[in-house]
């Protein structure tokens, strides 16, 4: 059985803004030539920076910032600036954030992306993807294009979900998805691709679960058909792991009833599967996992009606099958904002009814 995949934070109906203005609230705004400075490994002295101000506070002087120790701003004007980059002896490239502000302003970031040492290995391809704020339930990623004038599409889906589905296979079916959505809401597919430095937050993950962040660029031609490269960049994570208690679970059936006992009061989660769906998982909390989805997928989010506390008791009658095979299984786990997820091991007992 093929798993569907569950994409999050994947779409949004947001225009991403074209060309050099900072989309804003503000009467003011900065205008800049270029959001992406690319300098080489060997640094350089007093490159110049352009920028302008557009609205009221036309004419104004910008407050430039930077907390990275390699960079050094200098000679602020209200057209322009200069940054000198220290050379870069190690493997990696490196990326830095330059904060324009003003009073009345909508601040504007830059960034810096300085190249590796010569023969050392690239760090990124053409996204550069970074996860941040993980927990057992959430975690940010932020993506940064190296050419700031290219479109793209984010998604984040579990490992499992993405599994062994080639590059062609998975934009195949993202193309497909964003096709079904225009549709649906009258808008161009293009509505919902994204542009420059995005943070993507997620926060429905499932705990101790690799994820797979996953962007490839894309952009809609003047027919609308989509153009791109085909290389999808991946950043695998991980989210944490729930806080476990002290708790065992004592599973029994009486005719249909499946029968759950704890030894402490923290809540639980219990249910009866087919046997032979075993072979879509890898593990049993897998089970309890795609357990927990399915439920907050069909209740809006919501779990609590199926949490249990010291001893529950559900007759499952209208389910099973006479002759037939089952794995009754139950644990703990915690429906806590802070610290979501599984609690204790998965207990289970097999079943011919």
């Amino acid at each position: 059985m093929m798993r569907k995949i569950y994409l999050t934070a994947a779409l949004s109906f947001a225009l991403c803004a074209c060309g050099g203005l900072e989309q804003s609230g503000e009467d003011s705004v900065f205008v800049l030539e270029d959001k992406f400075i690319n300098v080489g490994s060997e640094g350089g002295e007093n490159i110049q920076v352009a920028y302008s101000i557009s609205g009221p506070k036309a004419g104004n002087v910008a407050t430039v910032g930077c907390e990275e120790s390699w960079i050094e701003i200098s000679k602020v004007y209200n057209n322009s600036f200069r940054i000198s980059v220290s050379p870069n002896t190690g493997d990696q490239e490196r990326t830095a954030s330059l904060t324009l502000s003003c009073e009345g302003v909508k601040d504007a970031t830059l960034v810096v992306i300085q190249g590796k040492r010569n023969g050392a290995q690239p760090a990124y391809g053409n996204f550069r993807m970074e996860v941040s704020n993980i927990t057992t339930s959430s975690a940010s990623v932020t993506v940064t294009p190296r050419d700031a004038s290219v479109f793209y599409n984010y998604s984040l889906v579990s490992a499992s979900d993405f599994g062994d589905m080639g590059t062609e296979e998975y934009i195949s079916i993202m193309l497909g998805e964003i096709d079904r959505l225009s549709a649906i809401y009258g808008v161009e597919p293009a509505s919902f691709l994204s542009r420059n430095v995005q943070t993507f937050p997620a926060n429905t993950l499932m705990d101790d679960t690799e994820y797979c962040a996953l962007v490839f660029d894309l952009y809609y031609d003047g027919q609308g058909n989509p153009v791109y490269s085909g290389n999808l960049e991946q950043l695998p994570f991980r989210t944490r792991k729930a806080t476990q208690v002290d708790m065992t679970l004592t599973l029994s059936m009486a005719g249909s009833f499946f029968n759950v006992k704890a030894s402490g009061s923290s809540t639980f989660i219990c249910d009866i599967m087919s046997a032979d769906l075993m072979d879509d998982f890898t593990s049993m909390e897998d089970v309890a996992r795609e357990y927990v989805k399915t439920i907050r997928n069909a209740n809006y989010g919501e779990i609590s009606p199926y949490l249990h506390s010291g001893s529950s008791s559900e007759d499952y009658a209208s389910y099973l099958v006479r002759g037939k095979k089952y794995i009754a299984w139950a644990a703990g786990y915690r429906d806590d904002e802070e610290d979501r997820g599984l609690t204790t091991a998965v207990y289970k007992i097999e079943f011919t009814f």
